[in-house]
């Protein structure tokens, strides 16, 4: 936590106060919230965010009726964001975002969260060279308490009560009706490109997909985009929407030169990617005239990030919802792309983890609370969000294609290959009457195909085995506080599995395989 005073009274000619100014301003612009095992330097500069504190002061201190000075600002940092909760000399306290590289466009995100004003904005600018320095959006701090903070400490009841005023307020935002895929902005703009703009009314329209899938925004996945620009919408219908996940994958693909034998065996050519996306495409076009995904394809709006952190409850009745923040990147998308959301209050524990409560420890007692509250999320959704709940009811392998194919390049050409191989076994199965499209692999092809699968499940679940046993996000972050720690036992576990490979001389995974598959900087 920083403290500052305002600029009147703060910023003058003494060169102790011009350093403590600078000071501030450096801390505040910098990521300073944690580190990465991977990319650490990357990704830190991709959260700096250009700043100017006096500016900022000013601009939050005449928000504030009555107020004279800044007393104290908090800096609060998360993947795509950087927030400044400011408070000033009369109490009052407002929010200061400023989305970051890795959150898309920065004019498109501020752009189209402003379009949903909760907590209720006061103050934005989508213009980099605006005089505060970055794209911001200034809004009111929102009233209650955040639902991560007391959930632990709610009853039952109030949970599943609870359960269901969210989804009732969810509820009410999928069922509107939209022209088009994209995102929301306000129709009169002017930062915006509105050649390709729908309607919605007078007020409102839909332009392009705002979140980071469409965009050159990735530390450790580039965008190439020698061939044609991006092709972020918005798109009037589900077969101009799908091609925008296809040249989304298309643009990740690097040129052909690049050096294989720095990839895992797994992983294909760009040209093997380029001719599994045309087959890919061909396929989707039959996929769409399923009367299944026609159904569940209407264009519908979501939370991007449902989960408790975002989450704001009153502190005398926690069953009553009084904000629901963080809306960037929120995007209309086809229902079925919402089909496997689950929230973080809504996660189930293995079935046989569970136990009769009465005879329960206090670990089986949670779980069995943590299924009950899945049970009413899927019942809420079910009578409040119909639309969401048709989508959820879907047959999964019907959209498991549309959900990945813009991730070939990051997930390997052996991922979307099984999974067009899987479909295409399952075709007729799926009630999909003309010939598949692509064709069915065999013999010893079909043998290299599955080893490599199977060397990627195995290097998946040693990665997510790995990042539970460090305590990090699946991209390797960590907190300042347990850093060194993280440190010290990824490099035991690194040690631990050269060893292990060094022994068993598999000629299917060697030591090379091992480092080519790594999920984080060697130690």
């Amino acid at each position: 936590m920083l403290s500052i005073r305002s600029p009147e009274t703060s910023i003058g000619c003494e060169d102790r106060i011009l350093n403590r100014k600078r000071y501030l301003t450096s801390a505040l612009q910098a990521y300073t919230s944690g580190r990465w095992l991977r990319n650490n330097s990357e990704q830190c500069k991709a959260r700096h965010v250009n700043l100017n504190l006096e500016e900022v002061a000013t601009r939050v201190v005449s928000l504030c009726p009555g107020s004279k000075s800044i007393t104290e600002i908090q800096k609060h940092e998360g993947g795509y964001s950087k927030v400044l909760v400011c408070t000033s000399d009369t109490g009052q306290r407002l929010v200061v975002k400023f989305p970051t590289f890795v959150a898309g466009p920065g004019r498109l995100t501020t752009s189209s969260e402003t379009q949903i004003p909760i907590p209720n904005i006061l103050n934005w600018s989508s213009d980099p060279a605006n005089i505060i320095g970055s794209e911001f959006i200034i809004m009111e701090h929102a009233t209650g308490v955040s639902l991560d903070q007391i959930w632990s400490q709610m009853s039952e009841s109030q949970q599943m009560k609870c359960i269901k005023s969210i989804v009732e307020q969810i509820g009410q935002m999928t069922e509107l009706a939209f022209p088009s895929y994209g995102s929301i902005y306000c129709a009169d703009e002017r930062s915006l490109d509105q050649s390709s703009d729908v309607a919605i009314d007078p007020r409102f329209c839909v332009s392009p997909n705002c979140s980071p899938r469409y965009w050159n925004c990735n530390v450790e996945s580039p965008r190439y985009y020698d061939e044609k620009g991006p092709n972020g919408g918005p798109w009037r219908d589900l077969t101009s929407y799908c091609n925008g996940l296809l040249d989304a994958a298309k643009s990740r693909i690097p040129p052909s030169d690049v050096d294989m034998n720095r990839l895992p065996p797994y992983q294909g050519t760009p040209t093997e990617h380029l001719q599994l996306l045309r087959q890919a495409r061909n396929v989707i076009n039959k996929l769409l005239e399923h009367s299944t995904v026609i159904e569940n394809s209407l264009p519908t709006l979501f939370h991007p990030d449902l989960h408790k952190r975002n989450i704001f409850v009153a502190e005398d009745d926690p069953t009553r919802v009084t904000a629901i923040i963080d809306w960037q990147s929120t995007t209309i998308e086809p229902a079925f792309y919402y089909a496997d959301e689950r929230p973080d209050f809504a996660t189930t524990i293995p079935e046989e983890a569970e136990k009769d409560t009465e005879a329960a420890t206090e670990e089986d007692c949670t779980a069995y609370i943590a299924n009950l509250c899945s049970q009413t999320f899927e019942l809420s959704v079910q009578f409040l969000a119909p639309r969401l709940a048709s989508a959820r009811a879907m047959n999964e392998d019907l959209i498991r294609v549309l959900r990945y194919c813009h991730r070939t390049w990051k997930d390997g050409a052996v991922v979307l290959r099984q999974e067009l191989q899987e479909l295409s076994e399952r075709w007729e199965e799926l009630g999909l009457l003309q010939l598949c499209p692509y064709p069915l692999t065999s013999g010893e092809k079909l043998k290299k195909q599955r080893r490599e699968f199977e060397m990627f499940q195995s290097v998946l679940n040693s990665k997510k085995a790995m990042v539970e046993a460090l305590g990090t996000t699946s991209d390797g972050w960590a907190p300042n506080e347990t850093w060194e720690e993280v440190q010290a036992m990824h490099r035991t576990l690194y040690t631990m599995a050269l060893e292990e490979v060094q022994r068993a001389q598999d000629p299917t995974f060697s030591v090379k395989d091992l480092r080519m598959t790594w999920p984080f900087d060697l130690p």
